[in-house]
């Protein structure tokens, strides 16, 4: 894993130290999800404004669903949930966005650059369905974040996930191991 990938370079060194968590987890790497909640609902140690939440229903998938639930009804201002159904927590959101499904489109998974698995698009989208890191990378270009995202599209995306195998993705994608 590289630590330099974790997106901390890209805040202001003020800002590092003031993570939900704080370093009060040491092995979870993102944040403390019951911690989070309480955060959203006290404001401690800032407030939390907006959200989105994507592929994700922490009404139902997470402890202490009353917490979060009085997070996502009295405490955001606004809420944007990017799901393939309409879920309890889409519910609550003030704009559900239709999430493309792994069958809607291409994708390399990774774990952590020891294996990979290359997942291809079997069936068409319908609608205006779209896959969920399309629409991240759409946004941080309209952000100014070329920086932290700095992919054109999400084709350049897969070819820099499989970049340290010197395969590119249509390489990857006619490959048969012997």
């Amino acid at each position: 894993m590289n630590p330099d990938q974790e997106g901390a370079q890209f805040l202001a060194p003020e800002k590092r130290g003031r993570a939900v968590t704080c370093g009060r987890f040491p092995l979870e790497k993102a944040v403390h999800p019951p911690t989070f909640w309480k955060s959203v609902v006290t404001g401690d140690p800032y407030k939390v404004r907006g959200m989105w939440i994507a592929a994700c229903n922490p009404l139902l998938s997470q402890t202490h669903p009353l917490v979060t639930e009085k997070a996502l009804r009295d405490h955001l201002e606004f809420t944007v949930v990017s799901d393939f159904f309409m879920t309890p927590t889409a519910a609550l959101a003030d704009m559900v966005l239709p999430a493309a499904m792994w069958l809607e489109t291409d994708d390399v998974v990774n774990l952590h650059k020891i294996w990979c698995v290359l997942a291809r698009k079997a069936v068409a989208r319908v609608g205006e369905v779209r896959d969920n890191r399309e629409v991240i990378l759409e946004l941080a270009k309209r952000l100014g974040m070329d920086a932290a995202f700095p992919w054109k599209d999400y084709h350049d995306y897969l070819q820099w996930v499989l970049k340290e195998s010197g395969m590119t993705f249509d390489a990857f994608c006619c490959y048969v191991p012997v």
